[in-house]
């Protein structure tokens, strides 16, 4: 059915996604390149961090209308995602968005 889908059908489709980022540390292995006697040197250096923090969010779209950017809140919703609090917390505010769209438009079909 969707290989038939010409830009305008496309462009009534609520696309989504969520991403994580690290803040107050390096993820991952970090290599320095030094000379020999510099590895104490302040340049060479990196603090370490036991664990880093990190920021979820999640955004959307509908054809060039930008949905609201959620930011995931540790104190309210806990220290991980499930599904109950994907449904509690996130697709309230995609569903809103989803239908001030839909009425604006009168054109997107909710599947």
């Amino acid at each position: 059915m969707y290989k038939v889908w010409a830009t305008h059908d496309w462009s009534k489709v609520l696309w989504t996604d969520k991403c994580a980022f690290n803040v107050g540390g390096v993820p991952g292995r970090v290599w320095v390149t030094r000379q020999v006697g510099e590895e104490f040197h302040e340049s060479c250096l990196l603090p370490k961090f036991k664990k880093h923090e990190s920021v979820m969010v999640w955004g959307c779209f509908v054809g060039r209308r930008k949905g609201p950017l959620i930011i995931r809140d540790k104190g309210a919703w806990g220290k991980t995602i499930n599904a109950k609090g994907y449904q509690t917390h996130i697709l309230p505010a995609l569903d809103q968005f989803w239908q001030s769209e839909s009425a604006r438009t009168h054109d997107y079909v909710y599947n």
